[in-house]
């Protein structure tokens, strides 16, 4: 009796492709005649199936083109990055590199989609303003620049998680002690996802945007296999921080209002400063600390 679909999607979620032997008995390559077992032959590389060419061949050939049967091809990597993202991140940064190839290369190519959707939708995209920050100077640049390239200002602030990432999930049961240059890996497949989102928020609408969060929580859910509060309330901390402390400097920097310059002197506003740094900093550092707790109840 045929599985039912979910247990099928899940066990492809797990273990989306298969690198063992599939042929059986002795091959005798049709490329240079040499004799072996396995699905390769040893002397050219040829596989042991290739042969006069059918009805069969012409199938493959026409999926190679596409991409559908080959794990490094960008279909492939999109059909995983949406439906096992953090299975993926976790193949990746372990050693299972034959799932997928060069990361950083496929997020190029996804940003390179991102920015011809960006181009082909501008005529239907409202532009993102901030009218209470005052404009001018060298942070009023940077914020027209964010507030017109939207896309790429949050690509930025991806990159800013990997360290909140790194200290919230440092205890995880599924994956413990993850390091920062894998974090940088980590952040470059859910850029990949980010960027995904903002091209949806184009076509589809703004509303659209919920979609990043959204996968934030399942892939950090697969990668580091915590239960869903668990993962929830660390995700959105993590999400949380970055806007928080990002909002914090971009208050100081770019003045908020005149008026609320003119009142204060620079002290208090530097105390106000450092005492939202420090509200946030020991919020992440509560996380860090429950999460080494736990660890260290659950040994």
């Amino acid at each position: 009796m045929k599985e039912p679909l979910f247990k099928r999607f899940r066990a492809w979620q797990l273990n989306p492709f298969s690198f063992g032997s599939k042929s059986e008995g002795r091959h005798r390559c049709a490329n240079c005649g040499t004799s072996f077992d396995g699905d390769y032959c040893p002397g050219c590389g040829q596989k042991y199936s290739i042969g006069r060419v059918d009805w069969v061949a012409v199938k493959e050939d026409l999926f190679s083109i596409v991409g559908l049967t080959k794990p490094s091809s960008l279909i492939m990597y999109l059909a995983q990055v949406l439906a096992r993202p953090g299975y993926l991140i976790h193949d990746y940064i372990t050693g299972r590199r034959q799932v997928c190839s060069s990361p950083v290369g496929k997020l190029g190519a996804v940003a390179v989609g991102a920015v011809l959707v960006n181009n082909f939708t501008k005529h239907a995209d409202t532009s993102w303003t901030l009218p209470f920050i005052e404009q001018g100077g060298l942070f009023g640049k940077i914020l027209e620049w964010m507030t017109s390239n939207l896309d790429w200002a949050i690509l930025i602030q991806t990159f800013l998680l990997i360290f909140p990432t790194w200290l919230l999930f440092r205890y995880a049961p599924k994956f413990p002690r993850h390091t920062l240059p894998q974090g940088i890996y980590i952040q470059v497949f859910m850029s990949a996802l980010v960027l995904i989102g903002m091209m949806l928020s184009r076509l589809c609408g703004k509303w659209m945007l919920v979609f990043i969060p959204v996968y934030y929580f399942i892939a950090y859910h697969q990668l580091f296999g915590y239960s869903l509060w668990g993962t929830f309330w660390r995700t959105l901390l993590c999400l949380g921080s970055v806007f928080y402390f990002f909002g914090v400097v971009m208050m100081v920097c770019l003045r908020i209002s005149r008026e609320f310059w003119s009142v204060h002197t620079t002290w208090e506003i530097l105390s106000m400063f450092g005492a939202f740094l420090l509200l946030g900093a020991a919020a992440l550092w509560l996380g860090w600390w429950i999460g080494k707790r736990n660890a260290s109840a659950c040994r």
